[in-house]
């Protein structure tokens, strides 16, 4: 019999997972969508120095889906 596999855990399964730690968010109404900022702790990516530790995002109004979140650089 194969070994089974167990999901213990989702990581991000939460509104804002993209940006880390919501610190800010505001909506508009207008374009119907929430845009955050997260903190993201301290990042540091090796062979190109430190990256930002924070985020922003624009996501949809009323489901909190993702519509925009920029790659990290």
């Amino acid at each position: 019999m194969p070994d089974e596999l167990t999901v213990c855990r989702i990581l991000g399964d939460q509104p804002f997972a993209e940006i880390g730690r919501p610190v800010w968010a505001v909506t508009d109404e207008r374009h119907g969508c929430v845009i955050a900022a997260g903190d993201l702790g301290h990042v540091m990516w090796r062979g190109t120095g430190h990256c930002l530790g924070y985020r922003i995002g624009v996501y949809e109004a009323g489901t909190l889906r993702p519509r925009h979140v920029p790659p990290p650089p």
